[in-house]
């Protein structure tokens, strides 16, 4: 059994004279550490979780901004080669209607010339014919 005595006593004051000690001197800063640690932890946590909100915003939001500059440099280069192909059938256009002249300019020459043959060719046929008729009926 337990006997209690004065040494109890004894052990006793030392035990609480420790505990006071260390509870003000250890463990109540140590607690109050620990509180106060896990209060910065929450605080960066939560500051962390809002920077990854924030990201995530941002991220959305430029891969919106990439878009539709996507979608303008395409609505540009669209118009662009529309532009382009204006611009070629216009120069084939023009290059047919130059071609066309140059065609009209040389119809118009041979038929210039060979109305001009014609007319040669018209006065040399009597001598052409003495020729043949000399050739034919020798002597």
């Amino acid at each position: 059994m337990l006997k209690v005595d004065i040494t109890l006593l004894y052990q006793f004051i030392p035990f609480l004279i420790a505990y006071f000690f260390l509870s003000k001197f250890l463990f109540r800063p140590s607690l109050e550490y620990l509180k106060n640690r896990e209060a910065l932890i929450d605080g960066k946590r939560k500051e962390a979780e809002m920077l990854l909100e924030e990201i995530k915003e941002l991220r959305v939001k430029y891969q919106n901004a990439i878009d539709e500059a996507n979608r303008e440099a395409k609505i540009l280069k669209d118009k662009i080669h529309q532009e382009g192909l204006m611009k070629q059938a216009e120069i084939i256009s023009k290059a047919k209607e130059e071609a066309q002249k140059i065609i009209e300019e040389i119809r118009s020459e041979i038929v210039s010339h060979a109305g001009e043959i014609r007319e040669e060719l018209l006065k040399k046929i009597p001598e052409l014919t003495e020729l043949v008729v000399k050739k034919l009926l020798p002597g």
